[in-house]
């Protein structure tokens, strides 16, 4: 076990070295943005307006990338990720208020997907359908081929602009009274409705698929067709049998998938304006506001990391067979 925390120490220190470095290398300089922005409005030298664009974004370029390094370091220690540059507030209340928004929608739909696509991929790796095959690899095939911010296009277009039954944009409407009400709570879970069915009907045909592919693996081992020759139900053989093993693998794209995900899709955030996490990175990347994509990349690499150490810990209760492994 500590070999394993000091592993994911590392991890996380290098993974945020890395996104620090990559993200300062990327083209574009947002003082230099600001600065021509200001001699082209205001008709004052580049000199003078550089000096006020440092000033004003609270941010220059021109410290040596190890001392800001250094400083981003010594931020997260002490619990601050710096302030935007566009938003001119804290990027940890950015976070704040961020996350809890994509926890929800990328939460439940994920939980959806999983359990959805999991049953479906089971049943049809048992009944083993050439027309059930045939549908399924059709839709992955198509769904695979459509961006998901084509599939939120039309849910918007279908609920939100011709049925008029769901709101398209933001988290919740201006007009409800913010606070642990049944008014507010209803209205926050209509408007995430639709990022919900998006991210959901992107992901589901994959669960299926997956799914099927390693159960029918599975059933094709010897202790399957033992457990049929002794006569064990089919409903014991499916769930004890097949679904524990198959189940596996899953758990840990499960990880991967929901750690992925809690940076939102910028596309899809950003189509329903829905204030989480990707949200703010889409934002942040097209408006150069390297602190808050710092800040935002740092949460991600912290929940993709967590969630895969989770796996690990969850794999000695799925499969028996680690704990004794775990013990000798």
């Amino acid at each position: 076990m500590k070999k394993k925390i000091l592993m994911l120490c590392l991890t996380v220190i290098f993974a945020v070295i890395a996104t620090f470095f990559i993200i300062e290398l990327m083209p574009g300089d947002p003082v230099d943005v600001l600065a021509r922005e200001m001699v082209s409005t205001q008709g004052v030298p580049y000199e003078e307006a550089y000096k006020r664009a440092v000033m004003q974004l609270n941010y220059d370029p021109n410290i040596p990338l190890t001392e800001r390094i250094l400083d981003f370091g010594q931020g997260i220690i002490k619990g601050e990720l710096g302030q935007s540059l566009k938003f001119k507030t804290d990027v940890k209340d950015i976070v704040i208020s961020a996350l809890p928004w994509t926890l929800l929608v990328t939460g439940i739909s994920t939980i959806l997907a999983f359990t959805v696509g999991i049953s479906i991929g089971m049943f049809t790796a048992w009944k083993r359908s050439k027309k059930l095959n045939l549908l399924l690899d059709t839709s992955a095939s198509v769904l695979g081929a459509i961006p998901e911010y084509i599939v939120g296009f039309f849910l918007i277009l279908i609920f939100a602009v011709n049925l008029k039954m769901l709101p398209s944009k933001g988290a919740y409407s201006t007009m409800v009274d913010i606070g642990f009400n049944m008014g507010f709570v209803v209205d926050v879970a209509k408007h995430a409705i639709l990022p919900i069915l998006a991210f959901f009907i992107v992901s589901v045909v994959n669960w299926i698929v997956n799914m099927r592919a390693t159960a029918v693996g599975i059933l094709g081992e010897d202790y399957i067709q033992y457990a049929r020759a002794r006569g064990i139900s089919k409903r014991k053989i499916v769930f004890k049998y097949v679904g524990r093993n198959a189940m596996l693998p899953m758990i840990t794209s499960l990880a991967s998938t929901f750690g992925l995900l809690v940076g939102g899709s910028p596309l899809i955030e950003n189509l329903f304006s829905y204030p989480g996490v990707g949200y703010y990175l889409n934002n942040a990347t097209a408006n150069r506001d390297i602190t808050l994509m710092q800040g935002m990349f740092f949460v991600i690499i912290i929940t993709v990391i967590l969630c895969n150490f989770l796996v690990e810990l969850l794999y000695g209760f799925v499969d028996p067979r680690l704990r004794r492994k775990g013990r000798s």
